[in-house]
């Protein structure tokens, strides 16, 4: 049986790598369900500085064909809050979580670009 029902994750998933797909398996390993909110371009725009590689449309489209996610939403400021408060989430997981840990584990910090 699984920890929670409902789990959460979001990114940006711009250039998809290795990282991002075991991050998606260790959240699905602890729900039934795993939502994954996508930010979108303009979001990314804001909160990296850049320009996305893929457009918001292109990585929700992988982002969806990944076996461990069963439902994708749009992040963006205003939306991100409506979408937890609405669905019934169990679990916030998420990538800054795990880039914290591999950052006390490793003794430094180092950032890759996602």
């Amino acid at each position: 049986m699984k920890k929670y029902n409902v789990g959460f994750i979001s990114g940006f998933f711009d250039i998809l790598h290795e990282g991002h797909i075991h991050i998606l398996e260790q959240a699905k390993s602890c729900c039934n369900q795993l939502i994954v909110a996508v930010g979108t371009d303009e979001f990314m725009r804001i909160r990296k500085g850049r320009e996305p590689v893929l457009s918001y449309n292109e990585r929700v489209q992988i982002v969806r064909a990944i076996k461990y996610v069963d439902m994708v939403v749009a992040e963006n400021r205003e939306s991100i809050h409506k979408v937890i408060e609405k669905a019934v989430i169990d679990a916030v997981l998420g990538l800054v979580r795990e880039k914290e840990k591999q950052k006390e584990e490793s003794g430094h910090d180092e950032q890759k670009p996602d």
